[in-house]
């Protein structure tokens, strides 16, 4: 692609040179000087550009990557391997009414879909967002054991050490 932009630089300067009545000289002058820098200029910036989205992009997934896969060995250390409902989604049953599913986000963080419980506003760290009856959930929610249809959810979401040790507890300390 950058070379197809260098060519019809070049192109457009020997047009130009050609409308001024420049000579062949002229006219490699007017390209090697004029358009050849500002092609360079053009694909310095956009190569340093991508090499920063990049390793931005990488750090991004890595962190997010690693926060999944702690809250993913947490949950599999104490309740076993997960079913995978849809990609990147896996559902857990701690008992017949009570059930988890982990997701994962983008940011470093990772979301935990839970059953409604008085216990959970006592918990320190843990930043949740209760859904009501009557909100609209996302769809795989449903299939969670107390999270049916018409009952309360919270969707937990945990992008630190220090909440991913307060899910634990939460979780596993009864």
């Amino acid at each position: 692609m950058l070379s197809s932009a260098y060519l019809y630089l070049a192109d457009f300067g020997i047009h130009v040179a050609n409308f001024l009545g420049l000579g062949f000289i002229e006219t490699a002058g007017l390209v090697f000087t004029g358009i050849l820098p500002v092609y360079l200029f053009i694909v310095l910036g956009i190569g340093c550009y991508r090499r920063y989205a990049a390793v931005n992009r990488a750090t991004s997934d890595t962190l997010q990557t690693s926060m999944f896969k702690l809250v993913n060995s947490l949950l599999v250390t104490n309740l076993g391997r997960p079913v995978e409902i849809r990609s990147g989604k896996f559902y857990w049953e701690i008992t017949s009414g009570y059930g988890v599913i982990l997701c994962k986000k983008h940011q470093g963080k990772a979301e935990l879909w839970v059953p409604y419980s008085e216990d959970i506003v006592q918990s320190p760290n843990l930043i949740f967002d209760v859904y009501e009856r009557e909100q609209i959930r996302p769809e795989y929610t449903y299939y969670c054991a107390g999270l049916e249809k018409l009952q309360k959810g919270v969707l937990i979401t945990v992008s630190s050490e220090a909440e991913l040790k307060s899910l634990d507890k939460y979780l596993f300390d009864y």
